[in-house]
C-alpha cells in the first residue's frame, strides 16, 4: 500500500482508506452502502458470474450478499493496487477457500483468465457478466469482449475434450460407481446426502461434488462419469447433462419431487426410482417403460438422543421478505395481480389449494393477464410460496399455539420475530430442531412423499380449505406421542443396492432389482 494511505472507516462503518489530500479510496466514501445500492436490482443465480473491474471491496461484499450461496465469483481487476485493497478492506478467505471467488488481474488479465480455466477444466465459465455504472460503457464493452473470445475458446476445447471422453472405450474402475451429490446443507433437500448414506458403505463410490465450483463443470463430470460403472444421482437424470456421459453408461435416478424426467434423453439402461407411489403413472406418462421404473421411498431417520420434545409445534423452512421486483412493479395490471395474492394468501392461505399453476392462472384472469405474459416463476418464487407458509405461521400464531419456526428470513418480519429460531445451517442443527418439536408443519401446497414424514414426528398437514380445520389438526399432533406408522414399502437404500448388484456389463436383472 502507498505510504500516503491512511486506513480509515468509511461512513458506513465499512474499511476504507484516504490519501495523504484527504481524499478517499476510489472517491467513495460509503464503500458498502455505496455497492449495496449501485447492486440492488442484481437478481440470484445460479450460473457464475464475473465482474468487470470493482473499484472497492464494498461493491464484491453486495455482489455476494445478491447471487446467493451457490455461484463463483470471477472478479476481472486489471490494477494490482485494487486488488491489494480489495483483500486489505474485508475478509473474503471463506469464499476464496470454497472457491467461489476468483482474481484476474494483472493488464495482460485476458490471458491469465484463459489460463485459470485451462488449468482448472472443473471450474465453470461465466453464464453472466457484473458490471456497475462507476465503469464506463466503453471500458466495459471492451472487457466483455475479451472476456467473451476468451470462453468461446475454452468452451470449444472442453467440447472436444468430451467427445473424445464419451467415445474412449471404458478403461476405469468397473466396481465404482459415480455419485453426483453437492456438499452443502439444503434445508429439506437431503436425498443426495441420503443416497450417499445408503450406498457409500456397500459399494465403491466416487462423489461428484456438484457444489464445489472449481471442480463440477460439464467437462469434469464428463471425465468422473468416464472411469465408473455406473451414474447414480437424485433428481438429476441424463437430460440435465446432455452428452456428457456415454449412452452405455446406466444413469439411475431417485425422484423425491413431482417433476419427473422425460424417457427422451434416457440410454438404453437407465432406471428411475420414485419416492411417491403416484410419480409411477407420472413415469410412465412420460414415456418410461414400467420395467425401468421402481418405487424407492424415503428412509426412516432418527433423531433420539439429539434433543428432549418440547409441547410445540414447529415450522423448519426458509422464506423471503415479501417484496415486489421492480419488473413486475412497473407493469400496472402485474402489481395489481401480485398486491392480490399477497394481501388474499396473508389473510387465508387456505384460498391456494395445491394447485399453484392454476391459483396463479385463475387469479391472472381477474385483472385479464395473459398466462404467457406472467413472470410464473417469480410469482411462484417470490411471492405464492411464502406469502403461504407465512400464513400458515400466521394462523398458528393466532390461535395461540406454542410455535417455533426455523429458516432463513423468518427474523427479519416483525410479526414473526419473537417465535423464530433463526437459520438451520447443518444437519445436526436439523435435526435438534427437529427433535425438540412435539410435533412438524408440512408447509407446502402440494401434498407428496416427503421427508418430513420420516422422523417419527406428527406431521400437521392441510386439509381442505377451513382455517379451523388446520387449527384442530395443529392441536391433536400436539397431542400424539409419535406419528402413525408409514406404509410399508422399499426403501431407497434396498431398492439402489439390489439394481446395483444386479448390475452387469449386459444391463439389469429388473426383476431381481
Amino acid at each position: 500500500m502507498p505510504r500516503d494511505f491512511e486506513w480509515v472507516y468509511g461512513r458506513d462503518g465499512f474499511l476504507t482508506a484516504v490519501d495523504g489530500e484527504g481524499k478517499w479510496w476510489a472517491g467513495c466514501s460509503l464503500p458498502l452502502a455505496a455497492g449495496r445500492s449501485l447492486l440492488k436490482t442484481l437478481e440470484p443465480s445460479t450460473s457464475h458470474n464475473c465482474m468487470l473491474d470493482p473499484a472497492h471491496a464494498g461493491l464484491l461484499r453486495a455482489a455476494f450478499a445478491r447471487i446467493g450461496d451457490e455461484p463463483a465469483l470471477m472478479t476481472v481487476v486489471p490494477e494490482m493496487m485494487a486488488i491489494r485493497m480489495i483483500l486489505c478492506c474485508d475478509d473474503f478467505s471463506e469464499q476464496i477457500a470454497a472457491h467461489r471467488l476468483w482474481f484476474i488481474s494483472g493488464q495482460d488479465w485476458p490471458d491469465e483468465f484463459r489460463r485459470l480455466l485451462e488449468e482448472r477444466p472443473g471450474l465453470c465459465t461465466p453464464g453472466r457478466f457484473i458490471r456497475t455504472k462507476l465503469l464506463s460503457d466503453q471500458i466495459a464493452n471492451v472487457m466483455i469482449t475479451q472476456a467473451q473470445n476468451v470462453f468461446s475458446e475454452v468452451l470449444q476445447q472442453r467440447t472436444r475434450r468430451i467427445e473424445q471422453i464419451r467415445m474412449q472405450e471404458k478403461a476405469g474402475d468397473a466396481e465404482k460407481i459415480l455419485l453426483i451429490a453437492g456438499s452443502h446443507f439444503r434445508l429439506w433437500d437431503s436425498a443426495a446426502t441420503v443416497l450417499a448414506e445408503q450406498i457409500q458403505s456397500a459399494v465403491s463410490v466416487h462423489r461428484f461434488d456438484s457444489d464445489d465450483p472449481a471442480e463440477s463443470s460439464p467437462l469434469a463430470l464428463a471425465e468422473a462419469a468416464a472411469d465408473c460403472r455406473a451414474v447414480v444421482a437424485a433428481n438429476v437424470s441424463r437430460g440435465d447433462a446432455s452428452n456428457l456421459v456415454a449412452m452405455n453408461t446406466p444413469w439411475i435416478t431417485w425422484v423425491t419431487g413431482p417433476r419427473v424426467p422425460s424417457f427422451t434423453a434416457a440410454g438404453p439402461r437407465d432406471l428411475l426410482m420414485v419416492a411417491d407411489s403416484a410419480w409411477e403413472d407420472m413415469a410412465v406418462g412420460a414415456g418410461w417403460p414400467k420395467g425401468r421404473v421402481m418405487r424407492a421411498n424415503w428412509p426412516g431417520t432418527s433423531v433420539a438422543g439429539v434433543a428432549s420434545a418440547t409441547p410445540l409445534v414447529a415450522i423448519l423452512a426458509d422464506t423471503h421478505v415479501i417484496e415486489i421486483p421492480d419488473s413486475i412493479a412497473d407493469l400496472s395490471s402485474h402489481k395489481l395481480l401480485w398486491d392480490h395474492i399477497d394481501a388474499e394468501l396473508r389473510d387465508d392461505p387456505m384460498a391456494l389449494g395445491e394447485d399453484v399453476g392454476g391459483y396463479l392462472t385463475q387469479r391472472a384472469r381477474l385483472y385479464e393477464i395473459s398466462t404467457d405474459a406472467i413472470d410464473r416463476r417469480r410469482f411462484v418464487e417470490n411471492l405464492i410460496v411464502s406469502a403461504y407458509q407465512q400464513g400458515l405461521a400466521r394462523l398458528l400464531i393466532k390461535a395461540g399455539l406454542p410455535l417455533r419456526i426455523s429458516g432463513l428470513s423468518w427474523d427479519e418480519i416483525e410479526e414473526f420475530r419473537a417465535v423464530a429460531g433463526g437459520p438451520v445451517r447443518n444437519r445436526q442443527d436439523f435435526k435438534a430442531a427437529i427433535a425438540s418439536a412435539s410435533a412438524l408443519v408440512y408447509v407446502w401446497p402440494m401434498r407428496h412423499a416427503h421427508p418430513i414424514d420420516t422422523f417419527g414426528k406428527p406431521v400437521i398437514h392441510r386439509t381442505g380449505r377451513r382455517a379451523e380445520s388446520f387449527i384442530a389438526a395443529a392441536k391433536a399432533a400436539m397431542k400424539a406421542s409419535s406419528a402413525a406408522a408409514a406404509e410399508s414399502s422399499p426403501t431407497v437404500g434396498s431398492v439402489i443396492l439390489k439394481i446395483l448388484s444386479s448390475l452387469d456389463d449386459r444391463g439389469y436383472d429388473v426383476a431381481a432389482a
